[in-house]
């Protein structure tokens, strides 16, 4: 009998991750834009812990969906004994072990008629790697391990950290992979550095290029500047100083987002508030501003995001037919990405100081049209749906020991 026998189309028999495969997540957009009909392969989707539960899975892949969640991150739990001593008791051995167990246990009796079980990893945080380590001390696993984001590593004293432990669980979980993606050339680095690990950069493709670009801006002199995305913290800070920096006459920034409410600092004359866009609208919303807005924080306490990470909606913003704007820190990935090319207009002064001069060449043509043309070239060298594409499916092929490489 062959080990992997892909009857259901892929040769995997589960997905493993905190995160949810949703539609308002962007990891969940890139593996749907990235597998595609891939996903309807595979028959288990298994989520470790609550922040899968609370974004959920696209509605076709919720029937085939499982949440695994401590009776400790629940709402009612921490309203009834209080946040911080569910926090405490959640993070206990005895109490994440037990939900470990609970994950494995999940995974191990699924197709039991199969040698060897295979499956698509993206972890998030710990305990879907000690869970598929429990796993593996009982049936016989091949797995891709993704790794959209990196929670568990921190930034101190010039140098990265990984929990004493935790390090050699997770070198263990790397170098056992079948094939492993990280999100950006620095994550990569970082691995090659950290565990030896050799892996490949996959992200959020940026879809199809408009018929035409916005070379032309605004003809009245309002710089009308869009956010696209839910400001999750590593951005917020980044997003707050850019709004604080702008003209309230001459500027606008229309902030696009499921958040119910804009914080504090965002509240001024510059900024709108838009609410909630449906994701088929997005691109063709942005072809109505002059610039879309990529913020990123400048504080220790989010490099691990800022550096290592790239956003979804950076693919989509470039591939928009507008001018991007990236603000952030000159060790950011996002930054060392599109600054050598010239694909965005990049800035790394959090001051803002030079914000006349930068706003002036934002409304330039001859500027617009430089960036939208290296933005053109790079997004379809590098940034296309059928180039990301192509890199799942080669893994994909070496995961069920297919020796040519797969097609799109």
């Amino acid at each position: 009998m062959n080990s992997f026998d892909t009857t259901n189309g892929l040769g995997l028999d589960f997905y493993l991750s905190e995160m949810s495969v949703s539609d308002l997540h962007g990891g969940g957009l890139t593996l749907q834009r990235i597998l595609g009909q891939d996903l309807s392969g595979i028959p288990r989707f298994i989520h470790a812990g609550r922040f899968a539960r609370d974004v959920p899975p696209a509605p076709d892949l919720r029937s085939r969906s499982e949440f695994v969640v401590s009776v400790l991150e629940e709402h009612l739990t921490q309203r009834f004994i209080g946040c911080r001593p569910s926090h405490w008791l959640f993070t206990r051995r005895p109490v994440r072990m037990r939900q470990i167990r609970q994950i494995a246990c999940r995974l191990q009796n699924l197709s039991p008629d199969k040698e060897i079980l295979a499956g698509l990893v993206c972890p998030q945080a710990q305990l879907a790697i000690h869970a598929l380590e429990l796993l593996k001390s009982v049936r016989k696993v091949k797995y891709i391990s993704w790794m959209m984001d990196d929670h568990l590593v921190y930034y101190t004293s010039g140098r990265w950290v990984y929990p004493p432990v935790f390090h050699q669980v997770f070198r263990k979980h790397l170098r056992e992979a079948d094939s492993v993606f990280v999100i950006s050339p620095v994550m990569a680095e970082l691995y090659q550095r950290e565990f030896g690990v050799r892996s490949t950069v996959l992200f959020g493709p940026g879809g199809d290029l408009p018929g035409e670009a916005r070379e032309v801006p605004s003809n009245d002199g309002t710089l009308r500047i869009g956010y696209f995305g839910r400001p999750w913290r590593w951005q917020l800070e980044g997003l707050c100083c850019f709004a604080a920096a702008l003209d309230p006459g001459r500027d606008r920034l229309d902030i696009y987002t499921p958040v119910s409410e804009l914080p504090l600092a965002l509240r001024l004359p510059s900024v709108t508030a838009k609410g909630f866009l449906p994701q088929q609208e997005v691109r063709k919303r942005m072809l109505d501003y002059d610039a879309v807005l990529l913020p990123l924080s400048f504080s220790d306490a989010h490099r691990s995001l800022v550096e290592l990470n790239i956003a979804t909606k950076m693919s989509e913003y470039l591939a928009s037919g507008t001018v991007t704007i990236a603000f952030g820190p000159s060790y950011a990935a996002m930054v060392r990405f599109l600054d050598p090319p010239g694909a965005a207009c990049v800035v790394t002064d959090a001051s803002l100081k030079q914000w006349h001069s930068i706003r002036n060449r934002l409304l330039d043509v001859i500027y617009r049209r430089q960036l939208l043309n290296a933005a053109k070239t790079l997004v379809q060298a590098e940034l296309s749906t059928a180039v990301m594409r192509r890199k799942w499916r080669v893994a994909l092929a070496k995961l069920n020991g297919e020796k040519r490489l797969a097609t799109v």
